[in-house]
């Protein structure tokens, strides 16, 4: 049988009991005629006007109780003042008298009529309701701790509080209660006002305690305990068992259970959008909830929980004026309207009009200031709902939130920064308003820390929960993390692409502006991004042949490559602010154009051509140089393609560029970039194409400060380059004051450019060089480490390596000197090679060490060997002849033979190094040829002094060996005498322990034979007291005989029994004594014994003890013998003086 109320019925025993709930409803109204009764059906044939039962009941002189059945039975049908009429016409009769039993009944009638009038909402229903409460009170007062009364005024003051939305833990009304329990533990209506009271209290474990106890007493109770016990469970998160206990109300309770329904809707919707498995299975549930809920719509019309969430389906069916027209009613309803109930009309009317608000934006092309002026006031008007229902219900969390978002769309960004930090104290863990908070913070850069904690808190909620995460989010965070963290912001681009192709999209259908930006956060973080381009390029061309398409959430990336900027180390190759990799901007749909499609192309062309320049590969190279051709037919007005193409020329092809820079600069005296590309490239090429060095450096000059002067003061590069060049002047400089100044000029122009970007490492380290050219390494190796942490490029560790080594720490500048060698060239880059032998020179120099100079050797040949230059030979043939002296000056003991013919060498080597380049042959000799020619006779002059070292070292070579041969000798002959005295010893040892073990086995076989001697003398003398014990027994057996006076006496004892006793006694102390000396072991009776015992005890354990383990195991097997031999000798002494023992003397008793 499935649940209703007929499963409960068929359970009750009781006939009488069941009949109350099986019986029909009819009235039973006993005439006076006896017999004869009147019956009413209280459901159809109840008269409108009780007068004529009141008639009825007069005249026939019935008891009190008929006259409370119908009252009861009006009240049953909400007909109160019908029912208020009997009772007030029975009180008017004798039958009642002075009972509290009316008063009680008029209560309980008041305190329905305030039920249905509150919710009609009738200005009378708090009338009703105090009217309750004091009648109630007047029975109280008549008759103390009555129950009906006490339930009155307990329901009664709960409702008025209620009412009046006061916030108490109702302790008057729970103490009420509690004296009905005391009375009557099995009242379920006290223990549901008591459930009610803990529910009031959020302690919903103990309400549903009280609520499945009611169930258990009465399962047909009406208010329904399941509906508590429902919403505990909702409260407790356990939201299954809350919609089973809300359905079990419904088939118990089918009629009239708008609550149970009502709350079975919501239970259904909550299923539908937290348990779905797939989209079939949502529609499914979805639509089953949606039948439901219009049947609980058709049934209680009037109720206003149910029209809100009538509102709630209209709103997401989209019928946004149904769902206004519904919620106007709740709101505009009179009378007593849960605040919740209210609130939640309020939210639903208020999302209408945002929605709305949002419809008139999108749903013009061209907004009028009509349209605008309209669309604002909706907004005004959702934010004026959004902000009562919140006062209505400070836990409404979605209107909440919907205030906030009209702040946002209003532009009041701190009043909706502060709302959404209110619902987040509330909920932490909610994905929305984390999303906002951080979509809000990214707006300023101040609040940058926040922005990132809450959208990282965002993704990784909807991580744990598997929900799918806003592109937007990530766009955001990969923006935030961009300036910082390139790698944390590819990673979030490279997160939204995932989750792109998840949706079933292949790589060709993501977003072409998404793909290009991944591939540009590759290009700048040094990986290959060719593939992403090419993938671009792809999803552009499949994007171009749709109409409409278009390209949505797309992040705009600058470029902060390392080489965008003019390092001020030194003149490098790096190119400057030209280079940077454009990227795609955020589309709207409409922009979607022809045109827009064609710039897109040609911007995904130049990012292909600057990746694959980036490989350094010559193929890769001249294939970007034809793509920048391409895009300059297509644009030939592109600047930064023909800047691009112009570096490659020059780089790779070695092409004078003058005229063609020159050109472009007259075409565009104003853009930056050509005019920074210029100083570039007069400064790295000025020299190398036949431009002379002042005037190359006076142009480079004059150009940046025609930039400053003319175009902009606030020019980053033209500030560095303008920095560079006085501080290049100040290092040529040889005038101390005038070098002062130019350094103090290029300090302050690095100054201001650090003011204009406090993060711009290049301005950092032009001041970090001016600090170390000015002897001050320690101050500038600590902005060379910051900028090492922020710049990735060769020349920050060979600034570095400068200050060390500058500061004597050779092994760290040698460390950063080949950190640059092996992260940033092949290996064979001359230059760091030289730097790394002037490390290892100056180290070798500083500890006179022949590695370091061994080392230093090799680095000047590794430069030799990378570019052959005057300037490189004599950089090895120096360090040959430092390697030489030193090896002259160093001590014999550490130096060899054959180091000082290698040093020979090589001396001779520079030797004639330096005469070649005092020649002149290979071209311009680094020094002059007078300091070459003295130099390579103070060679000749060393070697000879290294040919007589060569002699007075293998002199003193042959002398150490001969004295470590002696040594040697000797020491061999010391070990052999200690050989020879250690095995002397040995035998000693060995011929000692050989007589001592003689010894022992002697002294064994002595104490052997001792043994027996006495174990045979033990023997003898058990044998003769044996004898002498019969012996006794006799003649003590002949005196019994003699006379029956002396058996009488048997305690009296004679002198010369006694003196015979006594003598017994010592006889056998002197035999225990005597055992004692021959066993080692003392008698347990006799303490001084014992003590002597122990004493000869001693003596045989301490020779014991000099015995071999191996003699031990016949010494215990000795001892089992006597041990053997002792008990029974003991046994025999105790049956001789059996008699004796009946005397004790002072001296046993000691």
């Amino acid at each position: 049988m499935s649940l209703s109320a007929r499963y409960y019925i068929s359970s009750i025993h009781d006939a009488a009991l069941k009949e109350k709930y099986t019986a029909p409803n009819n009235l039973t109204i006993p005439l006076k005629e006896e017999g004869e009764e009147v019956v009413i059906d209280a459901s159809t044939d109840l008269p409108e006007d009780s007068s004529e039962l009141c008639t009825l009941l007069t005249n026939e002189e019935c008891k009190p109780e008929y006259w409370l059945l119908v009252a009861k039975a009006y009240a049953n049908k909400e007909k109160y003042d019908e029912a208020l009429n009997v009772v007030k016409q029975a009180s008017q009769t004798s039958l009642f008298g002075a009972s509290t039993a009316l008063d009680n009944f008029i209560g309980w009638l008041q305190l329905g009529r305030y039920s249905k009038e509150a919710e009609s909402g009738d200005s009378a229903a708090s009338g009703h309701l105090s009217e309750a409460i004091s009648k109630s009170e007047a029975c109280l007062s008549s008759v103390a701790n009555d129950e009906p009364a006490t339930l009155l005024k307990a329901v009664g003051t709960m409702a008025s509080k209620h009412q009046k939305g006061r916030r108490s833990n109702l302790d008057k009304e729970s103490r009420l209660l509690d004296t009905l329990l005391r009375k009557h533990p099995d009242n379920c209506y006290a223990l549901l006002g008591k459930a009610k009271i803990f529910f009031y209290r959020e302690s919903y474990a103990g309400a549903l305690k009280l609520f499945q106890k009611v169930l258990m007493f009465n399962p047909l109770l009406l208010p329904d305990p399941r509906i508590g016990i429902g919403l505990c469970y909702w409260f407790l998160d356990r939201k299954d068992l809350a919609s089973r206990a809300w359905r079990n109300s419904v088939l118990v309770h089918r009629h009239n259970n708008t609550e149970g329904k009502l709350l079975t809707t919501v239970a259904k919707f909550d299923e539908c959008f937290t348990s779905a498995k797939s989209d079939e299975q949502f529609c499914a549930m979805y639509k089953e909830a949606v039948e439901f809920a219009e049947a609980t719509y058709r049934e209680g019309r009037q109720v206003p929980a149910v029209q809100v969430v009538l509102a709630a389906l209209y709103f997401l069916k989209g019928e946004y004026m149904t769902c206004s027209r519904v919620c106007d009613g709740v709101i505009a309803r009179p009378g007593h309207v849960a605040s919740f109930v209210r609130s939640d009309a309020l939210f639903w009317k208020a999302r209408c009009c945002f929605v709305q608000a949002q419809g008139t934006a999108q749903d013009t092309a061209q907004d009028t200031a009509q349209d605008t002026a309209q669309g604002h006031d909706q907004i005004r008007k959702a934010q004026r709902l959004f902000s009562e229902a919140v006062k209505l219900n400070e836990a409404n969390t979605l209107a909440r939130m919907g205030l906030g978002q009209c702040l946002t769309v209003r532009k009041q960004y701190s009043d909706a920064i502060r709302c959404f930090e209110k619902v987040q104290k509330q909920q932490p863990l909610n994905m929305h308003v984390n999303y906002a908070l951080g979509a809000l913070y990214a707006r300023s850069r101040r609040f940058r820390k926040q922005a990132v904690d809450h959208l990282t808190k965002y993704v990784n909620l909807c991580s744990d929960r598997r929900e799918p995460i806003s592109v937007n989010a990530l766009f955001t965070l990969s923006r935030l993390y961009e300036s910082t963290d390139m790698s944390k912001s590819l990673s979030y681009l490279q997160m939204a692409k995932r989750q792109e192709l998840e949706l079933g999209k292949s790589e060709s259908q993501v977003s072409y502006a998404l793909l290009n930006n991944i591939g540009v956060l590759e290009f700048l973080s040094g990986l290959d991004s060719s593939r992403e381009f090419e993938l671009a390029t792809e999803a552009l061309s499949g994007e171009g042949g749709k109409e409409g398409g278009d390209v949505k959430d797309v992040k705009d990336v600058k470029d902060e490559e390392n080489g965008d900027k003019q390092t001020p180390v030194d003149s490098s190759n790096a190119s400057p602010s030209t280079s940077h990799i454009l990227t795609l901007k955020a589309l709207a749909a409409n922009e979607s154009t022809p045109s827009i499609q064609k710039a897109s192309a040609i911007t995904l062309q130049y990012n292909m051509a600057r990746s694959k320049e980036s490989t350094g590969k010559k193929q890769d190279i001249e294939d970007s140089m034809q793509i920048y051709e391409q895009i300059l037919q297509e644009c030939p007005h592109y600047s930064s393609a023909r800047i691009r193409w112009l570096l490659l020329a020059c780089v790779s092809q070695d092409r004078h560029i003058v005229q063609e820079l020159e050109r472009l600069l007259h075409e565009e005296p104003d853009n930056l970039e050509v005019r920074a590309f210029y100083g570039w490239y007069l400064k790295n090429y000025g020299k190398k194409h036949e431009i002379s060095s002042n005037k190359g450096l006076a142009k480079e000059s004059e150009i940046h400060k025609e930039t400053l002067v003319k175009l902009t003061s606030h020019d980053q590069y033209a500030l560095i380059s303008l920095a560079n060049v006085y501080c290049t002047l100040a290092r040529e400089m040889k005038d101390a004051k005038k070098k002062s100044v130019y350094y103090v000029r290029s300090a302050q122009l690095y100054q201001k450019v650090l003011m204009l970007d406090p993060k711009n490492v290049y301005a950092a380290q032009g001041i970090a060089i001016i600090l170390a050219q000015r002897r001050q390494p320690a101050y500038a190796l600590e902005i060379f480490r910051k900028a090492r942490d922020s710049l990735s490029n060769k020349n920050v560790y060979v600034n570095l390596g400068h200050c060390l080594l500058e500061s004597r720490q050779y092994g760290k500048a040698i460390e950063n000197y080949r950190l640059a060698l092996d992260k940033f060239t092949d290996g064979r880059d001359a230059h760091l090679n030289s730097l790394l032998a002037r490390a290892w020179l100056a180290r070798g120099a500083h500890e006179h060490n022949l590695d370091s100079m061994a080392q230093a050797l090799a680095f000047s040949e590794a430069a030799l060997s990378a570019r052959d230059t005057p300037a490189h030979r004599y950089n090895v043939a120096f360090v040959q002849y430092q390697r030489g002296d030193l090896v002259r000056k160093a001590p014999a003991a550490r130096r060899t033979v054959r180091d000082l013919q290698d040093c020979l060498a090589g001396v001779r080597e520079a030797t004639g190094t330096l005469e070649r380049l005092a020649q002149g042959d290979g071209g311009r000799p680094p020094y002059p040829v007078d300091d070459l020619s003295a130099r390579a006779q103070m060679g000749k002059a060393l070697a000879a002094q290294l040919e007589k070292e060569v002699g007075a070292q293998r002199k003193y070579e042959a002398e150490q060996s001969s004295k470590i041969a002696e040594a040697k000798k000797r020491r061999e002959e010391e070990q052999r005498k200690v050989h020879e005295e250690k095995m002397r010893r040995e035998e000693e040892r060995q011929r000692v322990e050989r007589k001592m073990a003689e010894q022992r086995r002697e002294l064994d076989r002595q104490q052997q034979e001792w043994n027996k001697k006495r174990l045979e003398e033990a023997q003898q003398k058990k044998s003769g007291i044996e004898a002498s014990s019969e012996s006794g027994k006799a003649a003590r057996g002949s005196r019994k005989r003699r006379g029956g006076k002396e058996e009488k006496d048997d305690f009296v004892v004679s002198d010369s029994d006694s003196n015979a006793d006594a003598g017994e006694e010592y006889d056998s102390g002197e035999e225990e004594k005597e055992e004692e000396e021959l066993f080692g072991e003392p008698s347990p009776k006799k303490r001084r014994l014992v003590k002597e015992g122990k004493a000869f005890t001693g003596e045989v354990e301490k020779n014991e003890g000099e015995k071999s383990e191996g003699e031990k195991g016949d010494r215990e097997k000795n001892d089992k013998d006597k041990n053997e031999a002792d008990d029974a000798d003991d046994a025999a002494k105790k049956t001789s003086r059996k008699r004796a023992n009946r005397i004790v003397d002072n001296e046993d008793e000691e």
